[in-house]
């Protein structure tokens, strides 16, 4: 009897040291227009021009916002949508619709570039804020394409747009979040 006992305690420990292992920390990320669920070891960085950066050691994501009344030059606003956006950002790049991809609700590009002599892999996607347009862009290894590209879609399906005005009193980032998920 004792046996029995020792031998289902020993699996039971067993299983959940199993299960603690597969897990990974994350964190939301939260902005005034924007969050993000992605691993915790992402630290917000200044990159002029971008709304806002988070540096994961070999993953980078960088967030640019252009606001309605900058869009407006080119005609779009805030009755504008995701569509005309998108349709914008791929004619301003050399790239044609044919190059966009879809998941879920949004779609998203990928491609491949040079930077500071090293190859890099960029997936990008666009979302409507209450205050203009964003474009997330992930950034990883080329080498690390195929890994990297399932896990930026990851965050990007958990990308929340907030809406109205920021929080008064709020700048930069609002908090970060912590948990375990499996």
């Amino acid at each position: 009897m004792k046996k029995t006992a020792m031998l289902l305690t020993i699996i039971i420990i067993a299983s959940c040291l199993a299960g603690c292992a597969g897990s990974r920390n994350t964190a939301v990320y939260e902005t005034p227009g924007y969050s993000i669920t992605m691993p915790d070891n992402f630290e917000a960085e200044t990159v002029e021009g971008a709304e806002s950066c988070f540096d994961g050691r070999n993953q980078m994501l960088v967030v640019y916002k252009e606001t309605f009344e900058e869009l407006a030059v080119v005609g779009l606003s805030e009755v504008s949508d995701i569509d005309e956006y998108v349709s914008l950002v791929l004619r301003s790049n050399g790239m044609v619709q044919s190059d966009l991809k879809t998941r879920g609700d949004y779609d998203f590009i990928t491609y491949t570039a040079e930077v500071d002599g090293k190859d890099h892999f960029f997936l990008t996607t666009m979302r409507k804020g209450w205050d203009g347009f964003y474009m997330f862009t992930f950034i990883g290894n080329a080498d690390d394409r195929s890994s990297l590209e399932e896990s930026f879609l990851e965050y990007a399906d958990t990308i929340t747009m907030k809406e109205g005005q920021p929080l008064e009193g709020t700048a930069g980032y609002l908090r970060h979040t912590s948990w375990y998920s499996l």
